[in-house]
């Protein structure tokens, strides 16, 4: 049986330590050293499919999300003044980096018909290595 530090095994020999540091956020290959970075999926909805996709293209064209979803008609059922309301709405589901929230809730803000629009973030704690570089190309 060949041990993961002998020949056979190119690339493996220090395994344990680049698992151990990456669960400090820290991946070592060879020299190179990546610091990761967080990123987060943004909801937020509209009253039309059209305001979503407003959003959508702004957001992605300024490089602020790597891309966004958008899904409907939704049914949603909330209050509003005090009164339950049910409204259909359309998703937007946003890719972007955690320290993008800022500039991308200012956008939504701007764009947004909504009083109060729903901009709520949530992080992404796992995602393909190749996914995630690409969410990180595609930003400022």
């Amino acid at each position: 049986m060949m041990s993961l530090a002998s020949p056979g095994w190119p690339g493996l020999g220090n395994l344990k330590q680049e698992i151990a540091s990456s669960r400090h956020g820290v991946i070592r290959n060879d020299s190179l050293e990546f610091k990761m970075k967080s990123y987060i999926q943004i909801s937020t909805t509209t009253a039309t499919k059209e305001g979503a996709q407003k959003i959508a293209r702004y957001l992605v064209e300024q490089k602020l999300a790597a891309c966004a979803q958008i899904i409907g008609p939704i049914e949603s059922i909330y209050t509003w003044k005090d009164k339950v309301e049910t409204a259909g709405e359309w998703l937007c589901l946003i890719k972007t980096r955690d320290d993008l929230f800022a500039e991308v809730d200012a956008a939504i803000k701007k764009l947004h018909p909504y009083e109060t629009p729903e901009i709520i973030a949530v992080p992404i704690k796992k995602g393909s290595a190749q996914y995630l570089q690409w969410i990180e190309d595609s930003l400022i």
